[in-house]
């Protein structure tokens, strides 16, 4: 129905957790980024039933689009959702459908650029008071709070009580298992020090052709920028079109650049992406998976689809090196002349300023107060029963236990190599580093976080099992939420979610039938 929403939002994705062993990190990430100040979507744990039939456990995400952009923006500005036209192809492959359901574009990349209609109610916003189920940039995302149940119950207040005992354990390398496939530095071999840092193969094969998902200026005219135009989620105007282009150009000047680049966005954006160190974006080699925001010619990136950060998506066998990428350079299988809204970053003092400050800003913040354990133990706590008793989860829950003491550990260790970079124990650019100054990370196992070759082998229920789409660089299986799932209409087939985000009483919003 028509100007409907689900408790503000007019769309959501549904994120079956595909390739992710923790189920954290889209969740984490997006927190990180709202620690760090970027205006991240909303997200929650649901519980999906189908005609009282239990589908798993999804992660509700709000679709970057119209509520968003009010929500953030007051609906002002346009919203970009760069990619290749290879990558989109990828993405708007077949998909399979569970019998007797129209589901919801289980092929992440399709569905993350908004393609169905929202699950639909009238309500109000979110709870601007729960810090775990809204990772925003707001001053109310990082105020703390904890997650609500999938089952839309709510949680132990007590988030000290919902550590588990792992938590020594975890702080010394969790189980200890190593993998001699452990994920490794992508950095060592294609970064930003200067070299061409291209990988060759596949990876070169997607973000070869682009045509504006690199953001290089290439001339005025539109035709060359499709790759943003043909994925805008606003409608926009040849003037619209004029001025972005004219932005772009006046990065490629790098002169006056806080005319077309909101500087400290940007900055902070930076700072929280290359944390997580998520190749299959930007900074990688495959140009997609960001949003770009203008609004009078100028230009933020928000964040988008993280199921393959924490060294997912990355190849080797060297843990410490991955946790070590120097954060001047952070790029793997691109240049920087390949990608200027990155190098721009470290060409001045003030702008490599800006970008230390906002990672000491997140460390002191969130990973050296304590804050990143206390959320990270909570939300282990309040995930486990749901994994345990999935009926398509692509992991068993004995690989859930090994994988969040993995994620844990690995942000703890990327945190310390951090604060020494920044404090110049260690070097900021990986091609400089000595190995004796770097954070010993030999006790990481990487690959048991899940990657995209692994699926833990489930089948992932409702959206598909997303394999092509993820071997080859695709997606995370998020699917719109659309109006004829959502509603009881159509064909009889009712969507039902239990959980998801509070209005503002505080009181758990209904289930969606």
């Amino acid at each position: 129905m028509d100007n409907q929403t689900y408790y503000g939002l007019n769309k959501m994705s549904l994120n079956n957790i595909y390739a992710d062993a923790t189920y954290m990190k889209d969740y984490l990430a997006y927190q990180i980024f709202a620690q760090a100040g970027v205006a991240s979507p909303l997200t929650s744990y649901v519980w999906v039933t189908i005609n009282g039939e239990d589908f798993g456990l999804y992660l509700a995400i709000e679709d970057m689009s119209k509520a968003y952009l009010e929500r953030v923006y007051n609906g002002e500005g346009n919203l970009y959702k760069p990619e290749t036209a290879m990558l989109d192809g990828i993405a708007n492959g077949p998909q399979d459908e569970p019998a007797g359901v129209d589901a919801p574009n289980g092929n992440g990349d399709e569905s993350s650029s908004g393609g169905g209609e929202a699950a639909e109610t009238d309500g109000t916003a979110p709870n601007a008071d729960t810090q775990a189920q809204q990772p925003n940039a707001s001053d109310e995302s990082s105020s703390g709070g904890e997650a609500a149940a999938p089952d839309g119950t709510a949680p132990n207040t007590d988030a000290q009580a919902q550590q588990p005992n792992a938590s020594n354990e975890s702080s010394s390398g969790g189980d200890g298992q190593q993998n001699d496939a452990q994920q490794g530095n992508p950095a060592d071999e294609s970064s930003s020090g200067g070299g061409d840092g291209q990988q060759g193969g596949m990876f070169n094969m997607f973000s070869s052709g682009a045509k504006g998902a690199d953001l290089v200026y290439n001339g005025d005219d539109p035709e060359n920028y499709t790759d943003i135009f043909d994925n805008a989620e606003t409608k926009v105007t040849d003037e619209d079109k004029t001025r972005l282009i004219n932005s772009l150009k006046g990065l490629a000047s790098g002169e006056n650049l806080s005319d077309y680049l909101n500087v400290d966005e940007l900055v902070r954006y930076f700072a929280a992406h290359n944390f997580v160190l998520n190749y299959d974006s930007y900074t990688g080699s495959m140009l997609h998976n960001y949003y770009l925001y203008e609004k009078d010619g100028v230009l933020s990136m928000l964040p988008w689809d993280y199921n393959l950060g924490f060294g997912g998506f990355a190849g080797g066998n060297d843990s410490t090196g991955l946790i070590n990428t120097g954060i001047d350079t952070p790029l793997s299988g691109a240049n920087d002349d390949s990608r200027p809204m990155w190098a721009w970053v470290t060409k001045s003092e003030e702008t490599l300023s800006a970008y230390h400050a906002a990672y000491d800003e997140l460390l002191t913040k969130y990973f050296e107060s304590g804050e990143f354990e206390k959320e990270i133990d909570a939300l282990y706590e309040m995930l486990r029963p749901y994994v345990e008793k999935d009926p398509s989860a692509f992991f068993t829950v004995e690989q859930f236990d090994t994988a969040y003491k993995n994620l844990r550990l690995f942000c703890q260790l990327r945190a310390q190599s951090i604060r020494k970079q920044l404090d110049g124990t260690l070097s900021a650019n990986t091609n400089q580093q000595n190995s004796a100054d770097r954070v010993d990370a030999s006790a990481l196992n990487v690959s048991a976080m899940g990657s995209q070759a692994s699926n833990g082998g489930g089948d992932g229920g409702f959206g598909g099992d997303g394999g092509n789409e993820s071997s080859s660089g695709g997606g995370d299986n998020e699917g719109d939420a659309g109006s004829d799932e959502s509603s009881s209409g159509g064909d009889g087939n009712n969507l039902s979610f239990a959980g998801g985000e509070a209005p503002t009483d505080g009181a758990q919003p209904a289930s969606q039938n």
